[in-house]
């Protein structure tokens, strides 16, 4: 009776225990986080005449990239973009921006929350990806880089990449 007893009280102080923690939890998930966040798309137009991939980063250093940017409108293909053994990409349909289409990225991806930060997009031509190792792409510095504000977004969150003229 009396290990039964203890048994009772025991579990008891338990579940006061896990209640507290869990309103302890609640209490600061609610306070402390949004309780959803909206994420604005932005696009890039290709305005040149070649079939680009467009890799983003929040700095302005090729190496810093982890997204390529998704063809807006294109049919859902499982293939993505990455490179093999030997560094040669592996270009999929996802990632290929043809002329006179758009890219698509999350806005608050690149930039998060702060108001002043610049957004970097590196263009590679498709040639390029298909013909050069990702290191030779960097060193050679086989692509252009494309810095974009929050400014340049306005109104519509839509930039148009025109190339780079000097090339």
């Amino acid at each position: 009776m009396e290990l039964e007893n203890y048994n009772i009280r025991t579990m008891k102080k338990k579940t006061i225990m896990m209640a507290a923690m869990a309103a302890c939890v609640a209490t600061l998930l609610i306070s402390c986080l949004p309780v959803f966040d909206s994420m604005e798309q932005m696009r890039i137009v290709n305005r040149t005449i070649d079939t680009i991939l467009i890799g983003s980063a929040k700095y302005n250093n090729i190496d810093s990239v982890k997204w390529l940017l998704e063809c807006w409108g294109v049919k859902y293909d499982s293939t993505w973009t990455r490179t093999d053994i030997m560094g040669m990409f592996e270009v999929g349909n996802n990632n290929l921006i043809p002329h006179d289409s758009m890219g698509c990225y999350g806005e608050t991806t690149l930039f998060g929350q702060n108001k002043d930060h610049k957004g970097y997009f590196f263009i590679i031509k498709q040639e390029n990806a298909k013909n050069y190792s990702w290191k030779e792409i960097c060193r050679y510095k086989l692509y252009d880089t494309l810095v974009v504000t929050r400014e340049m977004l306005e109104p519509e969150n839509i930039v148009e990449y025109r190339g780079n003229q000097n090339r």
